[in-house]
């Protein structure tokens, strides 16, 4: 074993030092699961050890010349200094040298060569993606050079000098023109010479307004705020706004509602906010609020979810509106929480005034107004049907935007209890009714509520943020990064990174809103949260959370109710927690191509979840001291104690591999489900317990078991302790099973039910493969369970009536040779299938007490396809029914096909089925007789007889060779129908 020892010269005698030591852990190697991932230790200066819980901290590493198998890979590590607010700021390399087998010191600054402790790998990625932002203030720098040329030759255009500097000698640009702020106008000029003035281009102008913003490094929080403010005021809507990036920090308060379009460019700008003057209130303010006005709320009938038409209920209200116009529809229908349906002042589960949330919002737009009729060009996102309105919005603002900036926020010292929405909201950044609004390449160290906040806006946008050490993360409305609230459509967070943040991204009654390409370290609670108020269709897609112990992603909140389709697409997982939740009666939560590694559990569905959905990916499960972990864990509560639960309902998983660890553990999938579970095409590997338990309080109505892998060591591959077999589908196909702890239990236990399609099975190992439960296999296989074709094969059955085991059956023969399945009673036979082997017919042949063929009543041709049933009148054909009316079928010894209802007593009785055809023309003298031959053998039981001319036919005789047939009028031509 290894320790540290020393501390690093530069840290003064009894200051907190802390080392935190990673290792990097392959997926798979002998020891996998026998060390952990993460030790962090005090350094004690009494002794000078470095100590966990007062012991000192040893590990297993190797030395440079000694590789160790039982190493899970490199170690990388980083220590703090301090134990106050700042602490965490500091993040140094460990810089720690081998000085004696055994021991890493600290104190010995090593050679290039001789490094084997080496900086944080997260910490290697924040120093990549902090280049471009360093990148982007030497820009800046170059910027603010050239705008300062530029300055001093409008300045003096401005006061109506003739001799102005030529811009291509002041900053490189090409002689030509410039413009002038001041007077709106372009002005042009030869060498150093104004030639002429002319006024600009409204888009021109627009484009042209950049206004710098002169903060003062002496001033307050509220002084340069009302700086700030002077400047908006000024700058017409489209304008720029420049902060200084001087490398000076300044103070700033918050800046009031901006009511039109702007672009803050706080690119290289270091500010110090302070939101919340009063700590613990219910008033703040954000520091940047961007909010567009909204007109009268007018009433509509109704509006249904999907339809993209809504009818105002008063018709003159729609003058107010026009094509192209922004609006916010609104609702504010009560949405009682999950487990409070109804509405009483304490939750079911014991938790106080859980009653939900109030409202159903979304921003649309007008595509035409007809009549009273706005057709929107999105469709309605629910059913507003409580008090539906719509509004206008009256001023729209068009991609506002937020770029750059390094924000310290003023720790206001408690909590903030106010509305988390609007003008009191102390968020950062906050957008509200907005089209296209933008925030990036914002830096953020320490944050009470929302980093950026986006309400009710239509493709809002934040890309390349940094958030770090947020206040107060486990306080509800605290510590989120990027929120998409209620009634956003389309927005998109991508390439930003958090550290501590309680969200990462937070969907809040969002629609089809998507993180991508984001990275949460150690987050407070759900990274990436769908938040319960019925969010639609959002997506996460290669997203990360690195560290911590709370889940990465969420669907569903205990608090509030439902979401739905809520898509994760190859989200990366490495640290201690539960990784996906789908709880609270959400719906359609799907996770494709996971890679997961966890000490604890990789899905837990909860509360009624609905229809949650698992694609490919890999869950590697590690030990864990907690008592175990689960790849898949659904229960009814969402915490035991708790008195309301709900059964999940159904979950498909497919092409999934599951690693479990092999010392401590749970079951892989334990599950408690009503509906239908399907898992197929999935990877089971080692663990302790059993890899699929179904629950005994589950009630399935479908049951997909197939094409699935157990391996390894471990108890069970597959029970089913619920007292009753599914309803509808129960297939348990082509799995196969090994390593399972065969001489204490079964690889799979299940009930038998008629239902059942158990085939293609594979067991290796010792003792029993498969047990049954509930109901007996023979009785249930003589009810219609299809138990054939499993391996072992002592458990296969057949169906029939009293069936016994058998064994696999796979009858061949070569050449001419028959082949044949005997059936016997005691051991006499009774029936025979065989395969004629030189006709190619499949005979089902009746015999006698001495094996004699009786007679061959069905064979089948496999030449033609023909099915032939040889039916004689002794033996016919039954056709079903019951007593004297049981209708039978045969064919007389004269070919003719016959069929009575009731038991035949000859060869003719009954009716023929099948009637020879005749033709023939009566005689000229009218009701003379003329016989027609029949053919048949035999007089016929049967006779119609059918004019095809004026006047009537009858027969006067038969006889086993002809009928005589007779007309009313002379030579009439007729049809003779005989059987």
């Amino acid at each position: 074993m290894t320790r540290l020892v020393g501390v690093p010269s530069s840290v003064p005698t009894g200051t907190s030092v802390r080392v935190t030591l990673h290792w990097e852990v392959p997926y798979r190697d002998p020891a996998r699961g026998a060390t952990p991932s993460v030790l962090t230790a005090t350094y004690d200066w009494a002794d000078g050890k470095y100590k966990i819980g007062g012991t000192e901290m040893a590990f297993v590493h190797p030395r440079p010349d000694q590789p160790d198998p039982a190493l899970k890979g490199s170690l990388v590590a980083a220590y703090t200094i301090g134990t106050g607010a700042g602490a965490a700021r500091p993040r140094y390399v460990l810089q720690a040298h081998e000085t004696a087998p055994g021991e890493l010191d600290m104190r010995v600054d090593p050679s290039p060569t001789q490094v084997i402790a080496a900086q944080s790998l997260l910490s290697i990625i924040a120093a990549a993606q902090d280049i471009p932002t360093k990148i982007a203030q030497v820009d800046q720098k170059l910027i603010q050079v050239d705008d300062s040329l530029t300055d001093i030759a409008q300045a003096q255009a401005e006061q109506g000098l003739t001799a102005v500097p030529n811009e291509a000698a002041l900053t490189g640009r090409a002689a030509g023109g410039y413009r002038v702020l001041g007077t709106n106008e372009r002005v042009y000029w030869s060498g150093t010479a104004i030639t002429a003035r002319a006024p600009m281009a409204a888009a021109d102008a627009l484009a042209a307004r950049v206004y710098r913003v002169p903060l003062q490094a002496a001033y307050s929080y509220t002084q340069n705020a009302q700086v700030t403010q002077s400047v908006i005021a000024l700058a017409p809507a489209g304008s720029t706004l420049q902060f200084p990036a001087d490398g000076v920090r300044y103070q700033l308060g918050p800046l009031g509602t901006i009511s039109k379009t702007l672009t803050l460019d706080l690119t290289g700008t270091l500010l110090d906010v302070d939101l919340t003057p009063t700590p613990g209130s219910t008033a703040g303010s954000p520091l940047i609020h961007f909010a567009a006005p909204l007109g009268t709320a007018h009433s509509v009938n109704s509006m249904a979810r999907s339809a993209t038409q809504i009818t105002l209920s008063t018709a003159g209200d729609a003058a107010a509106y026009s094509a192209g116009d922004w609006i916010i529809l609104r609702d504010e229908r009560i949405t009682r929480a999950w487990d409070n349906p109804t509405g009483a002042a304490t939750s079911l589960n014991g938790q106080a005034n859980q009653y939900g949330y109030g409202g159903r919002t979304e921003i649309n737009q007008v595509k035409s107004v007809s009549g009273a009729v706005l057709t929107l060009t999105q469709p309605v996102r629910w059913d507003y049907d409580t008090t539906p309105a719509v509004r206008r919005v009256t001023a729209p603002l068009i991609r506002p935007r937020v770029t750059g900036g390094n924000i310290q926020e003023l720790d206001p010292g408690a909590a903030f209890s106010g509305i988390i929405t609007g003008p009191n909201a102390p968020h950062i950044v906050h957008f509200e009714n907005c089209v296209q609004p933008e925030t990036n390449s914002l830096e953020v160290d320490g944050w009470q509520l929302h980093a950026v906040n986006f309400s009710n806006c239509y493709k809002p946008y934040a890309g390349r943020l940094n958030g770090q050490r947020p206040f107060r993360p486990g306080s509800g409305g605290h510590a989120y990064l990027v929120k998409f609230d209620a009634g956003c459509r389309d927005g998109l967070h991508e390439r930003s990174v958090s550290r501590g943040a309680r969200h990462h991204t937070d969907f809040t009654q969002a629609y089809a809103c998507v993180s991508s390409r984001n990275t949460a370290t150690d987050p407070a609670g759900v990274a990436y949260l769908c938040h319960g108020l019925g969010s639609q269709d959002c997506e996460s897609a290669d997203d990360a959370v690195r560290g911590g112990n709370v889940a990465g992603w969420g669907s569903g909140n205990s608090s509030f109710y439902a979401d739905y389709r809520y898509k994760v697409t190859r989200p990366s997982y490495r640290g201690d927690g539960t990784v996906f939740n789908a709880a609270t009666y959400s719906e359609d939560m799907e996770v494709i191509e996971p890679d997961v590694v966890t000490t604890f559990r990789a899905f837990v569905l909860t509360s009624g979840a609905r229809r949650t959905r698992i694609r490919g990916g890999t869950i590697d499960l590690r030990a864990a001291t907690n008592g175990g972990s689960n790849a898949v864990l659904a229960q009814s509560k969402i915490s035991l104690s708790d008195t309301y639960g709900v059964i999940p309902d159904s979950l498909d998983v497919r092409g999934t591999r599951i690693l479990m660890p092999t010392g401590t553990g749970m079951n892989g999938m334990n599950l408690t489900l009503s509906g239908a579970l399907t898992i197929r095409d999935t990877e089971f590997v080692d663990g302790v317990n059993t890899h699929v338990i179904i629950g005994v309080d589950s009630t399935l109505t479908d049951l997909d078991v197939s094409n699935n892998t157990h391996s390894g060591t471990h108890r069970r591959s597959v029970e089913y302790a619920a007292a009753a077999a599914p309803t509808g589908r129960y297939r348990v196909r082509a799995n196969t099973y090994s390593g399972y702890n065969g001489t204490l239990y079964s690889a799979i236990s299940l009930p038998a039910a008629s239902n059942l399609d158990m085939t293609d099975n594979a067991a290796t190992g010792s003792g029993t493969a498969y047990a049954w439960t509930a109901s007996d296999p023979a009785t249930a296989a003589g009810a219609g369970a299809r138990i054939h074709r499993n391996f072992p094969a002592t458990s296969d059955y057949m169906p029939g009536y009293n069936p016994v085991p058998l064994a696999l059956l796979d009858l061949a023969g070569t050449g001419t040779n028959n082949v044949q399945f005997t059936f016997r009673r005691d051991t006499a036979p009774e029936w025979i299938i065989r395969s004629n082997g030189s006709s190619k017919l499949l005979e089902f042949s009746r015999r006698d007490a001495t094996g004699a063929s009786v007679d061959s009543p069905l064979t089948l041709n496999w030449n033609t396809g023909v099915v032939t049933v040889n039916a004689t009148w002794q033996k016919p054909f039954a056709l079903g029914g019951a007593g004297a009316f049981k209708p039978f079928l045969w064919q007389g010894v004269n070919g003719s096909i016959r069929m009575k209802a009731g038991t035949p007593a000859n060869d003719t009785d009954g009716a023929p089925i099948v009637y020879k055809k005749l033709t023939g023309t009566t005689s000229g003298t009218v009701s003379t007789g003329v016989t027609v031959a029949h053919g048949l053998g035999f007089a016929p039981t049967h006779i119609m007889l059918t004019a095809r001319g004026a006047g009537a036919v009858y027969y006067t005789a038969a006889d086993a060779t002809n009928v005589t047939v007779a007309g009313t009028v002379a030579s009439i031509p007729f049809d003779l129908y005989v059987g």
